[in-house]
């Protein structure tokens, strides 16, 4: 996700101007990484994996007995 100030004077001397996708001129960059769709991710991969060392460890024990 990308925000920031949209730069007022830049965007209106391209309003006559088509680009597809349309593009909006910002002065400040702000990037963040923890979208809504990253955080899925990443607690999906955790639970994955949390699952997958559960059934390893008891396999292991079984094994073991």
């Amino acid at each position: 996700m990308i925000r920031g100030r949209l730069d007022v004077a830049r965007y209106s001397r391209q309003q006559g101007r088509i680009t597809v996708p349309r593009r909006y001129p910002i002065r400040l960059v702000e990037r963040a990484t923890a979208t809504p769709e990253n955080i899925l991710a990443a607690y999906a991969a955790l639970w994955i994996k949390t699952r997958s060392l559960r059934h390893s460890s008891a396999v292991a024990a079984a094994t073991i007995a």
